[in-house]
């Protein structure tokens, strides 16, 4: 099913390139009134207090899953868009998408962000399921 891509912005630029592997978590930085859930890449916007605005936003499954892969920037969103009850049209929604550093969790995000946003919520993307990365960086395995 197709649904409206989104308009979004991205910082510091469209085309700039980040390594999934770098990214921990997905930062999501709203405002109060939206609440985030995250569901196999997909973040579903409800409101607080709840009403019959409904937001979607979908991360490319290639993305949230665990890569080494690098990803631009203008790559990472597949659809972000809302309805108003269900069933009802769908109407082009959203925002910034970055990648940064967070004081608050001390660890690499992709970062999904709303206009006029004063909320951070922090979800695990999903982590290698082997040992990816060494121990001890800089360090070379013992070869005896």
């Amino acid at each position: 099913m197709t649904h409206p891509p989104g308009i979004m912005t991205f910082v510091p630029q469209a085309k700039f390139w980040f390594p999934r592997s770098y990214a921990e978590k997905l930062w999501i930085h709203t405002n109060s009134v939206n609440v985030p859930h995250l569901v196999d890449g997909e973040i579903i916007w409800t409101h607080s207090p709840p009403d019959s605005v409904l937001g979607f936003t979908k991360i490319k499954a290639n993305v949230f899953e665990w890569t080494s892969n690098t990803y631009s920037l203008d790559y990472v969103v597949e659809w972000w868009y809302y309805t108003i009850g269900t069933g009802g049209p769908e109407f082009e929604w959203g925002g910034e998408v970055s990648f940064a550093w967070s004081p608050a969790v001390k660890k690499n995000c992709l970062v999904i962000a709303t206009v006029a946003a004063d909320t951070d919520y922090y979800f695990d993307l999903p982590a290698p399921d082997f040992p990816y990365w060494p121990s001890m960086p800089g360090k070379l395995p013992d070869m005896a």
